[in-house]
């Protein structure tokens, strides 16, 4: 199938640790394609995205949490919510996180957020644990916050696939069932608390 102009794409990806532990993320896109892109082009565009990502925070997270699995799908709007109307890819990351050291709990992660315009309309995104030795006294050391910082920059940036074509993050929001872009990001420098991320959980 083909990704056309104002499709909405979805890229869930699922950290399993040795244990079965689960802990994901989920990114998505709004295509503003000057002509229709093939599902593997759109799928390797994002997953080289998220490699680059993720790939400024290999000195902070556990390496219990390498290589996860990404599934992409195309989502539309069906009367009053979001739902997936055609499954993409699925791929994976070559992550190299080589923190040693002992993760935190799985309910207090780092974290950013990406803001659009409307107010209250955000994309909170926690990030696979950190280990404890990147923060202190309940917040994240400066190396830390460095790391997470550009992380939140990619979280924002568009991604650019040339021939006009590209991939604009943001969140499909489930009170206007439109798209909003994302127009800037707050990093957390406070550990912070997710009470859905506990053991066996994780989303």
């Amino acid at each position: 199938m083909t990704i056309n102009n104002g499709d909405i794409l979805q890229a869930v990806v699922d950290f399993v640790s040795a244990g079965g532990l689960h802990e994901q993320n989920k990114f998505s896109f709004l295509a503003q394609l000057a002509s229709g892109q093939s599902e593997a082009v759109v799928a390797l565009a994002i997953a080289t995205a998220l490699q680059v990502l993720y790939d400024n925070l290999n000195a902070d997270v556990s390496t219990v949490w390498n290589y996860p699995e990404v599934f992409i799908d195309k989502v539309q709007w069906v009367t009053d919510h979001w739902e997936v109307s055609e499954n993409v890819a699925e791929t994976s990351l070559n992550t190299s996180f080589n923190n040693a050291t002992e993760p935190s709990p799985l309910h207090a992660p780092a974290y950013f957020v990406g803001r659009t315009a409307r107010p209250r309309s955000r994309g909170r995104k926690w990030m696979p644990s950190f280990c404890e030795d990147r923060m202190g006294s309940g917040a994240l050391i400066g190396a830390a916050i460095t790391d997470l910082t550009a992380a939140a920059a990619d979280y924002i940036d568009t991604i650019d696939m040339g021939g006009g074509n590209s991939l604009v993050p943001g969140v499909p929001s489930t009170v206007t069932g439109t798209f909003l872009p994302f127009v800037g990001a707050i990093v957390g420098t406070i550990v912070g608390s997710q009470r859905r991320r506990r053991q066996g959980y994780g989303i």
